[in-house]
């Protein structure tokens, strides 16, 4: 998705934050469209780039949709983002991939799952 609009794979989240996304209910600003968040990202880099240097938007429709949407626009960032920190209850060492040259139906086979 980066990539097709121009975007870098870690602004995906503000990008998501101002058009919003259907498929998880969330709304985005209106007026603010994928070619118009993506334009936006390129000048400001960040959401919160935009939202502080709002008076630096030149449509004057853009500018007052970020401020009006600023609080939702927030919140839809920190629901996308859903950064909570939490521990592993293992360690990450665990998680090293051993190439066993096992089939996926063997590895099925072997722990039960038919």
């Amino acid at each position: 998705m980066s990539a097709k609009y121009g975007i870098l794979p870690n602004q995906y989240a503000d990008f998501k934050s101002l058009v919003g996304d259907h498929a998880d209910n969330i709304k985005g600003a209106e007026k603010i469209g994928i070619k118009t968040a993506a334009a936006l990202l390129k000048s400001f880099g960040t959401l919160e780039n935009i939202i502080s240097n709002i008076e630096n938007i030149d449509k004057p429709s853009v500018r007052k949709s970020i401020a009006d949407h600023t609080d939702r626009i927030r919140k839809n960032y920190k629901l996308i983002k859903l950064e909570n920190h939490q521990l592993l209850p293992y360690d990450k060492c665990d998680l090293v991939f051993l190439n066993t040259s096992q089939t996926t139906m063997e590895v099925l086979n072997r722990s039960g799952i038919k």
